[in-house]
């Protein structure tokens, strides 16, 4: 997925050879892709955490940077653990809709009762 953006960031890439339905696809995966890394490393950061322990975010987050030459700090990855461990039964229970973003998970796990909120949201 990832070379398909730099392809598309490429100024010689023609875009011109892309129908409607090809930037819908385009943008919708961007979109996901911007949503779920957050959610993904939190719970990443989480299971690294109950396996080793917390040393590991200083270690992970440099392997990272080895890895995609891209910072992340270990306390952006800390964050990301916390929001994911006062959600995580939610999480598990299917009780946050798919759509929901991370913004609204991080709102979310700032409650004290954030289920309740869940269920407000969901119940409207």
């Amino acid at each position: 997925m990832e070379d398909t953006y730099r392809k598309f960031l490429n100024p010689l890439f023609d875009t011109s050879t892309l129908n409607f339905d090809a930037f819908v696809g385009l943008a919708s995966e961007v979109l996901e892709t911007k949503e779920l890394h957050q959610k993904v490393l939190g719970k990443v950061v989480y299971s690294l955490g109950s396996k080793y322990g917390e040393k590991d975010i200083f270690k992970l987050a440099e392997a990272i940077e080895g890895n995609t030459g891209r910072k992340i700090s270990p306390s952006t990855l800390r964050s990301y653990k916390w929001v994911y461990d006062k959600l995580k039964h939610a999480i598990e229970t299917n009780l946050i809709p798919e759509d929901w973003s991370y913004t609204a998970w991080r709102y979310l796990a700032s409650t004290k009762e954030p289920e309740a909120w869940i269920k407000r949201g969901v119940d409207g």
